[in-house]
């Protein structure tokens, strides 16, 4: 990798990857060392500052305009108008462009942002992200409460962002793997690391996230028609389903697998397949469903309404009943749309030769970020955003490498 100098590069580049440094660390700062910026304002100037300094470059506004960007700039304008209609549900702690910054546009312009800066530079920023997010999660490990908690969980300063931080930087270093840009010492050091923050924070989606994205490396990682690799397939098959087994006979974690079954059987009395899955997250959808048929089921109840009509302090943790019951028919439309827009994007790779396994990875990457939907909102968290942006540029820059390779005229899709 060409060694860059930070400070003496252009001031749109710097600012950049200082609103994607505090991005990323701006909780672990402020819930473990001291609160500070509570509004944003800090984001909101650098945003700023990032959007001038850079609007006169081409490639930058072209950013705005790839599939996944524009459909998501058009929900980001759809609940706009939803929260103008139906008002600003955390009124008490903030204004409604407070609200709208900090749970909706920050983190689209995230991605819109690490989309540009990886599409110029992919290994360059592959490392700086990979450096904040270390950063983030040492800081969760060693500043964060231990597990002698009354429920067994430890860094509860930082809830589920810890592991799933970890979770998505670790998408990230395997995509960095398989292009060569950190050793394989590098990446089972990391692995360790991720696990062990997993373990620690007891978050049951992030493991199963790992093992999604770790299931699509595998299996093309591997040829299955070699012999070979079959029998590779089944130690690791025999290893994975004994560590597995262990997890949740002697861990935390496995104690929360099994408490979830049993807490879901108070809004699954018919023991309805769906629900016995999601467990706990069971009361979501079944008060929101009822929610949602009671609404304007177009445009639903307003993003962020569901503590006010189901007279709760928790919001959905469901992204797909969020789009329904909060954002309507049209909003899971959108979610849809960009969905569907990421999956063709990262589809493209397959066309380049040597990429099956970067596809592969991006697809693991999507199939986990949709099962953590399942049990979770994600809309407002930036750095899954981040990662989406950094998966994008990623194919914009192998497409842009591959065409001018074989003088073939290239467009930004």
């Amino acid at each position: 990798m060409t060694k860059i100098k930070f400070f003496n590069q252009p001031l749109g580049f710097v600012v950049n990857y200082c609103l994607l440094c505090y991005a990323i660390l701006q909780m672990a700062f402020s819930r473990l060392i001291l609160s500070f910026d509570g509004y944003g304002r800090i984001p909101m100037a650098l945003v700023f500052i990032s959007i001038v300094a850079n609007i006169h470059n081409k490639r930058f506004r072209d950013s705005f305009f790839i599939g996944p960007s524009l459909i998501w700039i058009i929900w980001c304008l759809y609940v706009t108008l939803t929260t103008l209609y139906f008002g600003n549900p955390l009124a008490d702690r903030l204004d409604t462009f407070g609200f709208l910054f900090n749970y909706v546009y920050l983190p689209t312009y995230c991605m819109v942002i690490t989309y540009y800066e990886t599409s110029n530079r992919p290994e360059y920023c592959f490392n700086m992200l990979i450096y904040y997010f270390l950063i983030y999660v040492m800081l969760g490990l060693l500043l964060g409460t231990s597990m002698s908690n009354a429920n067994g969980r430890g860094s509860v300063e930082l809830g589920n962002y810890l592991p799933l931080t970890a979770m998505t930087m670790f998408v990230m270093l395997v995509f960095g793997y398989v292009k060569r840009w950190v050793t394989t010492k590098k990446i089972v050091i990391i692995f360790f690391l991720c696990v062990v923050t997993i373990m620690v924070a007891a978050t049951r989606k992030a493991l199963i996230g790992i093992v999604i994205v770790m299931f699509f490396y595998v299996i093309g990682r591997f040829e299955v028609k070699n012999p070979k690799n079959i029998l590779m397939l089944a130690i690791i098959g025999l290893i994975s389903y004994g560590v597995f087994t262990f997890i949740m006979e002697s861990t935390v974690i496995g104690e929360r697998f099994s408490s979830g079954e049993d807490d879901s059987l108070r809004w699954n009395p018919n023991h309805n397949p769906f629900l016995s899955m999601v467990g706990d997250r069971a009361y979501f959808y079944t008060v929101g469903y009822d929610i949602f048929l009671k609404s304007e089921q177009f445009i639903g109840i307003g993003l962020r309404h569901f503590p006010i009509e189901a007279h709760t302090q928790l919001p959905i943790h469901s992204e797909y009943m969020v789009q329904l019951v909060e954002c309507g028919y049209i909003g899971c439309f959108l979610y849809l749309l960009f969905i569907i827009s990421l999956y063709r994007s990262f589809t493209e790779l397959r066309q380049i030769r040597g990429m099956r396994l970067a596809y592969l990875v991006c697809i693991g990457w999507l199939s986990a970020f949709l099962f953590i939907g399942l049990t979770a909102w994600t809309y407002e968290f930036k750095f899954y955003y981040i990662v989406f942006g950094f998966l994008l540029g990623s194919v914009s820059y192998e497409k842009k490498v591959y065409y001018n390779e074989n003088n073939t005229c290239y467009h930004i899709a």
